[in-house]
């Protein structure tokens, strides 16, 4: 996939050279990707990637120490969960109240939006 630093009008979603570090540990160090409408995008990876922190990152829940995200070409402020939540981005966790894993469908749940991130640890 094609990624670059500039965003693009046809980009739902795009995250540009974003770093974050947890004190001495840096979680992430330069992720930069784009999401174009019709995409998926899957993130891979061992516990401790940096997936979680990405995507609690696009929603607004952390701030990261540098870089930028965008949603439909506009810039989304650092730390605005709800800047995010306007502009269509949810974060669905597939953990269920009791502590069952399984996907929305399987619950009987329909979430129209955009582009969303499941967590629920591994299988």
């Amino acid at each position: 996939m094609e990624n670059n630093n500039k965003p693009g009008a046809d980009n739902l979603l795009q995250v540009c050279d974003i770093y974050k570090s947890f004190g001495d540990n840096a979680v992430l160090k330069g992720m930069t990707l784009s999401l174009k409408a019709g995409e998926v995008l899957s993130l891979i990876g061992g516990n401790g990637a940096g997936k979680s922190t990405l995507m609690k990152i696009i929603m607004g829940i952390y701030t990261h120490d540098s870089g930028k995200v965008y949603v439909d070409g506009k810039e989304m402020t650092a730390g605005k969960t709800t800047e995010a939540l306007s502009s269509g981005v949810y974060m669905v966790q597939t953990a269920t109240a009791d502590g069952k894993k399984g996907t929305e469908y399987e619950r009987g749940r329909e979430y129209p939006h955009r582009f969303y991130q499941t967590t629920g640890g591994a299988s």
